[in-house]
């Protein structure tokens, strides 16, 4: 699991510094999660987040090895999509692998674009 070294040690320091709280499924019901495909192409929950300004800028913001582990999923996912496969159920991501490393980001990109908005509305002095 290659692919997922830095992003797995860079979301349990997630975890460790109070940022994130446990994994991205865990708000998933046990029962449902492992029937979500997404699962089964080795994609974590952040991975799906539809990219728009303030994703980009969040991936900007990213440690260069976690980019590219995410770039190595989708890239991956996309080949086994278009060739109607899966990967084996060995690989498959599990909820305890299923790390919220973008949405920290996308929560601090989303913050500092309010402040700026109220900076510009004169609501801050």
């Amino acid at each position: 699991m290659a692919h997922l070294k830095a992003t797995l040690a860079f979301g349990r320091k997630l975890v460790e510094t109070g940022v994130v709280k446990g994994s991205a499924s865990q708000g998933l019901n046990k029962a449902l999660f492992p029937l979500s495909k997404y699962l089964k192409y080795g994609l974590l929950t952040d991975d799906l987040m539809k990219e728009n300004e303030i994703v980009r800028e969040a991936l900007r913001r990213l440690p260069g090895d976690v980019f590219h582990e995410r770039q190595f999923r989708l890239t991956r996912a996309i080949n086994l999509s278009s060739g109607k496969s899966v990967l084996p159920e060995s690989e498959w991501t599990t909820a305890e692998q299923d790390v919220s490393y973008l949405k920290p980001f996308v929560e601090q990109v989303v913050n500092e674009q309010k402040e700026r908005d109220d900076w510009n509305a004169g609501k801050l002095h």
